[in-house]
């Protein structure tokens, strides 16, 4: 694995567990982070996609007028905690991390787990480099004349849990779709009343509520924003 998802990765499970109420913490309510920080995290910004997923990340050009492409492909790292939900991804073409405002999340073809593994032992191979050194009295390096080492035929890793998956459970991958498919998830389209709510809320002519009313039944559209409460003029 390249070593920005690892840190990235660390980064991912400390916020959201911040953002859960703590058992022994001093509110049962409130998560620790929004006691620091004075915010909470918004489902509909901050909760857009998992982390690990294959994502073509929008750029946002400020010239749009050109054949440029306006997407590049990544890897999905989560976002960088701020109040507009940017989003972090690992661009598979730099090995860099950028932000970007929006994602779209894509089935991960078989490519694209090639080209991470790749990545990954280009990281390695930069940490080994030249980390152990012999040196002689006179600070040089040993003429070394077995650099290069030959692995014997026939060994074989024994894994510690041969009866495990070796994937990241929830990643949905291109081959294991039905023909024809594009995706393994169900995207509901936004109602009417979830787009009416957005433009009021847009416009500042209500205030956006974002706990769930008690009793809905699961709907990103709906059980996540419930009816609008008026601000008194």
């Amino acid at each position: 694995m390249p070593k920005q998802l690892v840190i990235h990765l660390i980064y991912y499970v400390v916020m959201f567990l911040n953002a859960m109420p703590a058992k022994t913490g001093i509110s049962d309510t409130i998560s620790p982070r929004e006691i620091v920080m004075r915010r909470r995290l918004d489902w509909n910004k901050h909760c857009t996609g998992e982390f690990g997923k294959y994502v073509e990340a929008h750029s946002d050009p400020d010239i749009t007028n050109t054949n440029k492409t306006r997407t590049f492909a990544g890897i999905y790292l989560g976002i960088t905690g701020n109040i507009q939900g940017t989003k972090k991804v690992f661009d598979l073409k730099t090995g860099t991390v950028k932000k970007c405002r929006s994602v779209t999340v894509m089935p991960m073809p078989d490519r694209i787990i090639n080209t991470v593994n790749a990545w990954g032992k280009r990281y390695q191979e930069e940490e080994k480099k030249n980390k152990i050194e012999f040196l002689n009295r006179v600070q040089l390096q040993y003429d070394w004349d077995n650099d290069e080492l030959e692995v014997s035929e026939g060994l074989m890793e024994e894994l510690a849990h041969p009866d495990l998956s070796a994937q990241f459970p929830g990643i949905e991958l291109e081959r294991e779709l039905d023909d024809g498919a594009t995706s393994a998830m169900t995207i509901f389209e936004p109602s009417t009343e979830q787009e009416a709510h957005d433009a009021a809320v847009n416009g500042n002519l209500i205030e956006p509520i974002t706990q769930a009313p008690v009793g809905t039944r699961h709907n990103p559209y709906v059980s996540r924003t419930p009816l609008p409460r008026i601000i008194p003029a």
